[in-house]
């Protein structure tokens, strides 16, 4: 157990993935959605669809803000700025009712890039290419070329056949 939490930093926690990478102009706010009671740092931050939370004390976000010391936010921001802005909320979601979620949000933004309905593959599509990048990002993973895969002679014998 002590090796895993050796690995873990405020880049790698849930806040910290939220908080990161983004852009974090005034009016930004941030909802962790968790599917079961949240640890008892973050429960305070509970409140409901569409509601607002109870005050958090002080103790409670100096130790959340503890918590997250070195994360590097845009916009001159810090992690008590973030954390001031978070809400969590506790609902039970299924893997369908997510992916409802994102078609969406998605659609609109489709439909503004595209200048018309978009059809619901070109959704899926957007979904599935934001997934991977997602996943590359997070992992460090790159895209290989085709050549290297298997060689340029692989290459040219292939394209003859």
């Amino acid at each position: 157990m002590a090796k895993k939490d050796a690995k873990r930093t405020a880049d790698t926690s849930y806040l910290g993935k939220l908080f990161v990478g983004k852009p974090l102009p005034e009016g930004t706010r941030f909802t962790l959605i968790v599917n079961e009671t949240p640890a008892v740092d973050l429960y305070p931050f509970a409140c409901e669809r569409g509601g607002k939370r109870d005050p958090v004390s002080s103790e409670v976000r100096a130790k959340v803000v503890g918590k997250l010391a070195g994360l590097s936010l845009p916009d001159s921001r810090d992690a008590g700025w973030c954390v001031d802005r978070l809400d969590v909320l506790i609902t039970a979601r299924t893997t369908e009712h997510v992916e409802s979620e994102a078609h969406r949000r998605l659609v609109p933004l489709i439909k503004n890039y595209l200048g018309q309905e978009p059809l619901v593959s070109e959704v899926d599509e957007v979904s599935r290419d934001e997934g991977v990048r997602e996943e590359r990002r997070r992992f460090g993973h790159r895209p290989s070329c085709w050549d290297r895969l298997v060689g340029i002679e692989g290459v040219a014998s292939n394209a003859s056949a």
